[in-house]
């Protein structure tokens, strides 16, 4: 079965990721990862959920706020460079809510 990660603020059940019931229909095996359980090593930058180590290369959503990006901007870094997937970056969401900024993104790419 595939995993995917979501990268949440914090973790409750009334508030699930809107979609993990159908993803886990597709037979995604789904994770969340509560942010205040996520350490990074400084000497190290190993990332640890709930002390244990992130099993390396996952896809990860991140659910992450618009107003907590700051604070969890050197966290994404290290996933990105650890060779995780993440989906839902700030940088993604930026982009797609500046329509002239995606025109000519897209428009540099070669793409129409």
């Amino acid at each position: 079965m595939t995993a995917l990660y979501i990268l949440n603020r914090y973790l409750t059940p009334m508030q699930p990721y809107p979609l993990a019931e159908e993803l886990t229909k597709t037979g995604l095996d789904i994770t969340y990862l509560d942010l205040k359980q996520i350490a990074v090593d400084p000497a190290t930058g190993e990332i640890t959920h709930n002390n244990k180590p992130l099993p390396p290369k996952k896809t990860i959503l991140n659910r992450i706020t618009e107003n907590l990006h700051q604070a969890t901007h050197p966290l994404t870094q290290q996933l990105t460079q650890d060779g995780h997937t993440l989906i839902n970056t700030h940088q993604a969401r930026t982009l797609a809510a500046d329509k002239l900024a995606t025109h000519h993104k897209l428009t540099n790419a070669g793409i129409p």
